[in-house]
């Protein structure tokens, strides 16, 4: 039996899936107002704003995705969240600097834990899918790889900026940056501070401001991180999980 389908929602859901996802929706609207942006259509960069300056459960920013995605194809406008092909991005022909930037600009950049291993997780990505290297010169990222001046390099290979704050690969660095030392520490408070939102702007670039030094305490860059936001050090990232933070990042809906 083909089952009945909503103008807006897609397959028909119940009155009270119906109803959240209409709420999930009209908070997107609000903020879109409140903050000058257009609601419909909503760029790929002004939803991933919202997102990441309204944290929750995967589920949770999974329905919002989809009540998004369902206002717009009802007004006749294309899908505004792409699904990007989920695997690990080692090669140039691998998917381009667009759909890069696109991921970036979803994920969380502030709250504890959240922005936390958002943050490390585009640091991932940059090193991945924006400069190409290994797996294996990824995993093996040190300070002495990385050179902060005007321009950021890391391995010889220039990070380049883009227009947007939110989906800029050295933005993407300098965040990571700010806290790979106290995490690495283990100065959770300071790690906390860094990643409050009430102080964040992300309409300002990241890798425009001066950053500390305390990162070049890390004896690696990319860390794993236990459930609690704590740095295992001495254990770097496995291929595998490298290709699920990947995958998990780039699950738009």
């Amino acid at each position: 039996m083909t089952p009945q389908t909503s103008p807006k929602l897609g397959p028909k859901l119940r009155p009270d899936s119906e109803a959240l996802l209409e709420a999930h929706w009209a908070r997107f609207v609000a903020w879109c107002e409140a903050t000058g942006h257009a609601s419909l259509p909503a760029t790929a960069a002004t939803i991933g704003q919202f997102l990441t300056l309204f944290p929750g459960s995967a589920s949770t920013q999974r329905l919002r995705r989809r009540a998004i995605r369902a206002h717009h194809l009802a007004a006749g406008f294309p899908d505004p969240i792409p699904t990007v092909e989920a695997r690990v991005w080692p090669r140039p022909e691998a998917p381009g600097q667009t759909i890069v930037g696109e991921v970036l600009a979803a994920i969380p950049k502030y709250r504890y834990p959240i922005g936390l291993r958002g943050r490390r997780d585009a640091f991932l990505i940059v090193l991945l899918g924006v400069l190409h290297l290994t797996r294996e010169q990824t995993r093996t990222i040190t300070p002495d790889d990385v050179a902060v001046t005007s321009i950021i390099r890391i391995r010889g290979h220039v990070v380049p900026s883009s227009d947007d704050p939110v989906s800029c690969a050295a933005c993407a660095v300098t965040r990571w940056l700010r806290i790979a030392g106290p995490v690495w520490t283990g100065f959770r408070g300071d790690v906390i501070r860094v990643l409050d939102p009430t102080k964040g702007n992300l309409d300002q670039h990241d890798c425009a401001q001066p950053v500390p030094g305390e990162w070049r305490r890390a004896e690696q860059l990319l860390l794993s991180l236990d459930v609690h936001g704590w740095a295992r050090t001495g254990v770097s990232l496995s291929g595998r999980s490298m290709t699920s933070i990947i995958r998990d990042c780039c699950r738009f809906g």
